[in-house]
């Protein structure tokens, strides 16, 4: 029996060790699955406090990050990665809580600029401004999804509309995809950003305008008219 006792004591030592200095690299190789959007060039440290570097979130890059694993969630059966940034040049870098568990996987109170380079060149979209955004995918289907959006586009892009404010909007579900259904201050433009889980989405921008000059330049950045204004949608894959 004490030899038992010994043995226990002995694997339960072992499996603190390897839990408290768990590699961070080994550890997001067991979170994300190998179809995961977001990939990483290379990661640091141990799953409490590690460096990850060349984050993309499919053609998005999100720079180099920080990351560490919170506690409290492992009580309910939750991995959950709190991040910020090392170094960022924007204004305001992005910075939240990534996890995943029984309820699917979701990010948590996101706040910051995610720049949107990498999508489609055809959309004259610079970044989105998250402010509390969280959403969470379960077997394919978003779930549950909240916070505030604005979406500004690239600087010189369609300035004969005064969109300097950009389109603003809350996020929520609908059918099984995220959407963000984004408006501009005059609600004379509107965008809708809908994303599934397997990183496919839709994105249309839709501009009322009469004006035939305004509508050359529209036509000529891609826009099809449409019945009082103009329309582009582009799908694509992060």
């Amino acid at each position: 029996m004490r030899h038992k006792g010994l043995f226990l004591l002995g694997l339960i030592a072992a499996l603190c060790a390897l839990l408290l200095f768990m590699p961070l690299r080994f550890a997001l190789n067991m979170v994300l699955p190998s179809s995961s959007t977001l990939t990483a060039r290379a990661a640091s440290g141990t799953i409490w406090s590690g460096q990850i570097a060349g984050i993309k979130m499919g053609q998005i890059s999100l720079g180099d990050m920080q990351a560490g694993l919170a506690i409290l969630p492992l009580f309910t059966a939750h991995a959950e990665y709190h991040f910020e940034p090392m170094a960022n040049g924007t204004a305001q870098p992005l910075q939240g809580r990534v996890g995943t568990g029984f309820g699917g996987r979701y990010v948590a109170d996101l706040n910051g600029q995610l720049p949107l380079e990498g999508v489609d060149a055809r959309l004259p979209l610079s970044h989105l401004e998250l402010t509390g955004f969280s959403a969470a995918f379960d077997g394919g289907v978003c779930r549950r999804a909240s916070g505030s959006v604005r979406m500004l586009l690239k600087p010189g892009s369609l300035d004969a509309l005064g969109l300097n404010n950009g389109f603003l909007g809350q996020a929520k579900c609908d059918k099984n995809a995220l959407l963000l259904p984004l408006v501009s201050q005059s609600s004379n433009e509107r965008a809708e950003i809908r994303l599934q889980a397997s990183g496919d989405y839709v994105v249309t921008v839709t501009i009322q305008n009469e004006n035939p000059e305004v509508g050359l330049a529209l036509t000529a950045a891609g826009f099809a008219p449409i019945a009082q204004g103009y329309r582009m949608s582009v799908k694509g894959q992060l």
